[in-house]
């Protein structure tokens, strides 16, 4: 080094150079949390379980319980016309008017589904929703984020379809699906098996 530099110049290329450690590390430590977060599951639920329509649990509105053994309970819940529900509720699965979430902030729901026989088209085939539902003195749904997965999208392998939201914490949620075209089931078959939510960490709260 230049003996022309100030004697405290090592000295601050040094505090500099730990500084910017310290962040990288600081970064690092953050983003093994993200990863931590999006891998452990906050709620799972099975959707092929036949339960009753209670808080709590994925209730359903259509179709039946059939084995799979895919299925990480090896059975899944499979849409058909069949009528679950007598009040002739249009989603397949619903539920569970629970709180999952606790405290505000971004959350992952993910749907665990499979198919057979779909021809391999854009038609959508399912819609997924993330709903606050009412709650005590609230009388409204307030929907928190949606996805539609068309046919293409669908394998006979289990796929895991994503929807990001922001939940305020408070009151209870609902996951649902719902099947735009009655003949879907007339041209092959859709199985769902789990539900699952995390927490998500938004790649801005790393900086």
């Amino acid at each position: 080094m230049p003996n022309s530099w100030p004697p405290a110049f090592p000295l601050l290329i040094s505090a500099l150079g730990g500084a910017v450690g310290a962040l990288l590390i600081r970064s690092l430590l953050k983003l093994m949390g993200k990863v931590w977060a999006n891998s452990i599951p906050i709620a799972t639920y099975y959707c092929g379980l036949e339960q009753q329509n209670q808080p709590g649990v994925i209730c359903h509105g259509w179709g039946l319980s059939v084995p799979d053994a895919n299925a990480l309970k090896k059975c899944a819940w499979q849409y058909s016309t069949k009528q679950v529900t007598p009040d002739k509720r249009e989603h397949i699965i619903f539920g569970p008017y629970a709180n999952d979430f606790g405290r505000p902030g971004y959350y992952k729901v993910t749907f665990r589904i499979s198919a057979s026989g779909l021809p391999k088209t854009e038609d959508p085939v399912a819609v997924l929703d993330v709903i606050q539902a009412p709650f005590a003195f609230q009388r409204d749904y307030t929907l928190l984020g949606q996805r539609i997965v068309r046919a293409n999208h669908l394998t006979p392998s289990y796929k895991s379809f994503a929807i990001l939201c922001h939940a305020a914490g408070t009151g209870v949620y609902e996951y649902r699906c719902s099947i735009p075209h009655p003949w879907t089931c007339d041209r092959g078959s859709i199985r769902f098996d789990t539900i699952r939510v995390y927490r998500h960490v938004p790649i801005w709260d790393l900086l």
